[in-house]
Formats: C-alpha cells, structure tokens, sequence
C-alpha cells in the first residue's frame, strides 16, 4: 500500500481525514484522530530512511511509513517481520512503524489500522 491508498482507505471506512498538523516543517506528517476522543490511531511520516535504519550511506533519502498502535505482544512479533520497524517518535512498546511499499500485503496493513483505532478508540 501507498500512501494514497491508506488515506483513502482511513477515509472510507473510519470517515476521518488526515490532519496535517505542522504543514511548514512536515508537510509530509499526517495524523489520523477517533471521531470519538479525538486520540491519534494512525500516523503518516516521510522521514529520513537513515532515523529508522534506512538510506544507504546518507542516510537522507525518505522513506514513507505508517506508525499504529497495538498489544506489545503483537508489537514484538511484528518486529521480528520484514516491512517493519520499532515505532518513530512513539511508544516503542506500544507503537510500531510500517514500511510503505511493497513489502507488507494491503490486508495486512488494513488489518492493523483497524486493530489501531479499535484500540484507540474505544478507549475515553
């Protein structure tokens, strides 16, 4: 999946829109709130391939990610998989980061953004 395709997908099936909170220095940062609570269930990056380990000897190349949130069991298994990487800018425990692209099937990915905001938002 691309990035076009999880806002569409959030769009669709959740009704939120992404919200660009710091359109000057991250344009490219989008987060996504539950209708409910208004807590983050998703975020959208394009950073530095070289913060997650990435980008060959710069280190400067972006690299599209999806940061959600689940059990830390399930966290620690992911992790273990190609396509993702501990979580950028948030709870490690509880957060992890998708590698756009090609690596992790659209369901899968789907999958987790539901597993996100249920958890997310459910919760007051």
């Amino acid at each position: 999946m691309q990035r076009a395709d999880i806002i569409q997908h959030i769009a669709q099936k959740y009704g939120v829109e992404p919200e660009y909170l710091w359109p000057k220095k991250h344009p490219g940062y989008a987060v996504f709130r539950c209708p409910s609570n208004g807590k983050w269930f998703g975020m959208l990056m394009d950073i530095p391939g070289g913060k997650i380990g990435l980008g060959g000897v710069s280190g400067a190349e972006r690299t599209d990610i999806l940061v959600l949130k689940n059990d830390p069991d399930v966290v620690a298994l992911l992790l273990c998989k190609e396509g993702y990487v501990p979580a950028y800018h948030m709870n490690k425990e509880h957060w992890f980061s998708i590698l756009l692209g090609d690596v992790v099937p659209g369901e899968e990915i789907r999958a987790l953004i539901a597993d996100s905001a249920d958890m997310v938002c459910t919760r007051k």
